[in-house]
């Protein structure tokens, strides 16, 4: 069976794309948990670990023939921001 070749500047190119998702993401729930009021720090974690799992399914939903790179880049760097969001989330949690 051909596997299709995956090419270095599509995976990077997706990769910048799952970065802009995940500032987007970030953006995002910073305002909406700042709006919540008398919630502390906590809301912003969850929530931002929501919307990078909903980014996330719809980013594997469409990985297909024609666009595979781009979705393993994008679905890379949703898996990093998502480690990163758990880091930050622990360590809040310690705070509180």
């Amino acid at each position: 069976m051909d596997e299709p070749r995956i090419r270095g500047i599509d995976l990077f190119l997706g990769f910048l794309i799952g970065l802009g998702i995940g500032v987007g993401c970030f953006v995002m729930t910073l305002v909406l948990a700042m709006n919540i009021p008398g919630m502390g720090g906590w809301p912003f974690p969850v929530l931002n670990g929501a919307a990078l799992m909903v980014a996330g399914y719809f980013a594997a939903r469409n990985f297909n023939e024609s666009g595979m790179a781009r979705a393993r880049g994008v679905v890379i760097a949703l898996s990093l921001v998502f480690l990163l969001n758990g880091i930050c989330g622990v360590s809040l949690a310690r705070r509180w």
